[in-house]
């Protein structure tokens, strides 16, 4: 296969074959890896880092609906790159049967006239731009937070791990630094290195 062949299949294997439910992404291995190997729980998807290989990549795609996003932009990358792009936009957007094409929607034909589209074109006429809004389209990455799983924050700023505003706090007496005192001295007396203990430990080093 061309570099650009495998290009797209890897796209399409991702977008609609490759089953993350059972398999982990793994790059070390022409084989496949199960999910089960790992023990990575119930996470969307996985994806082994090949240098720390406990580590799962996926889990910031742990969220149903990162975990959607990132599918469809797999999918729109795959549609974009499948078709040839000129300066005007796709060659063609839907492939149909021949009776369900018309001259109405240039962009719907069928195979065949796909076909007789691309042999038409020359080199200089196809035209792909490595830009995000080709495959984020109109959406944009959720925010999900981590901790409660809560649309719109992250653990940062999470609702749920804020500290509450403690009330006024009167100062210590008098008295009670004496006692706070005197409870450090007995820690110290008790349990502070003995001279002995210090000449062991100097040992061990040499």
């Amino acid at each position: 296969m061309s570099l650009g062949h495998l290009w797209l299949r890897l796209l399409q294997f991702y977008a609609y074959s490759f089953a993350n439910n059972e398999e982990a992404v793994c790059v070390r291995s022409s084989e496949p890896l199960l999910r089960s190997v790992k023990n990575w729980g119930n996470r969307r998807i996985a994806i082994e880092d090949p240098f720390h290989q406990n580590v799962n990549l996926g889990s910031p795609l742990g969220s149903n609906q990162t975990f959607d996003f990132f599918l469809e932009c797999m999918r729109n990358m795959f549609h974009y790159f499948w078709i040839p792009q000129i300066n005007t936009g796709p060659l063609f957007v839907h492939l149909a049967l021949p009776g369900d094409c018309s001259d109405e929607d240039p962009m719907r034909c069928t195979p065949e006239e796909a076909l007789r589209r691309m042999e038409k074109l020359n080199r200089d006429d196809v035209k792909w731009n490595f830009e995000p809004e080709k495959i984020l389209r109109s959406k944009r990455l959720p925010v999900v937070c981590s901790v409660c799983t809560g649309e719109g924050h992250t653990k940062t700023s999470c609702p749920e791990l804020e500290v509450p505003k403690v009330g006024y706090i009167p100062p210590p007496d008098l008295q009670y630094f004496a006692l706070l005192d005197n409870v450090c001295w007995n820690v110290f007396r008790n349990f502070a290195q003995r001279e002995i203990d210090q000449t062991n430990r100097f040992n061990c080093l040499f």
